[in-house]
């Protein structure tokens, strides 16, 4: 019996114009009203998150795994990680030309004041328009717990794969996504989407194969191989689509994920 539903949500829930559905909100709302929990599992902060589902409660594995809530709002988990660990990190991306950094705390999303105005546009962009420019990042390590190193290395994925073999060398004490276009995000090591879903489910009580997953991207790929009900949604890359158990027949700009959810547990279907 299926108890919770989990789907990413850039390239996966929402559509190529950064918007959720009233199919897919009326989808998740029947699930919820069947009592089955809905979570979404992004590398966006929490508040991000929330900012798609208006008044809908739901439960999130935020920050890439970083960060985990209920559906009441209550920090589940956060993988926080030091001041010391980050700086050398943080060295080698202030002495990379294309890398720039936005440190995500789980008070706030912070941006250096000196950074390129089209990187606090990149970010603002991506996170809603919640973030904080500050003096000093590394002065914000004594004021808020930090779950995650986001690196905007530029659009169109030009420097991304440069910038994840770069960060290769702090594997030791991280763990490394490419998270969407541009992103390479660092979290504590061993926090992934999927090692914290697994937390979320513990605090419900909730087996792994009574989950289904959905996703698109590398990122994802932890979280879809812990469930027996892994679906990649059509636009999905071609190695996401080759790990997951079920591939979705529609994208996201065909509300793939909401179809998907209707097939299975009967609900009402989408009117064309």
């Amino acid at each position: 019996m299926i108890k919770l539903i989990v789907s990413d949500l850039d390239g996966t829930l929402l559509n190529s114009q950064k918007m959720l559905s009233e199919n897919s909100r009326r989808v998740i709302r029947e699930l919820e009203d069947r009592g089955i929990i809905f979570v979404a599992a992004s590398g966006r902060s929490r508040p991000s998150i929330l900012s798609y589902f208006g008044n809908t409660p739901i439960a999130t594995v935020s920050d890439n795994g970083g960060t985990a809530y209920s559906a009441k709002g209550e920090l589940l988990f956060v993988g926080d990680f030091s001041y010391e660990k980050a700086k050398p990190v943080m060295e080698v991306i202030r002495e990379t030309s294309y890398m720039h950094l936005a440190l995500i705390g789980v008070d706030n999303i912070y941006v250096q004041e000196d950074s390129p105005q089209e990187h606090k546009d990149f970010v603002a962009r991506f996170f809603n328009n919640m973030i904080q420019i500050v003096p000093n990042l590394d002065e914000m390590f004594f004021v808020d717990k930090m779950s995650k190193l986001s690196i905007n290395t530029g659009g169109h994925r030009k420097n991304e794969k440069k910038g994840m073999e770069l960060m290769r060398q702090f594997e030791e004490d991280f763990s490394l996504v490419l998270s969407g276009d541009g992103w390479v995000d660092l979290m504590k090591k061993g926090v992934t989407k999927g090692s914290t879903l697994e937390r979320l489910c513990e605090h419900y009580g909730i087996a792994m194969d009574e989950t289904i997953a959905f996703g698109d991207y590398l990122n994802d790929l932890d979280m879809l191989m812990r469930t027996p009900n892994s679906y990649a949604i059509a636009n999905a890359q071609p190695n996401i689509k080759e790990a997951c158990a079920h591939v979705t027949r529609y994208t996201n700009d065909e509300d793939g994920v909401a179809r998907a959810l209707i097939d299975i547990f009967g609900l009402s279907p989408i009117e064309d």
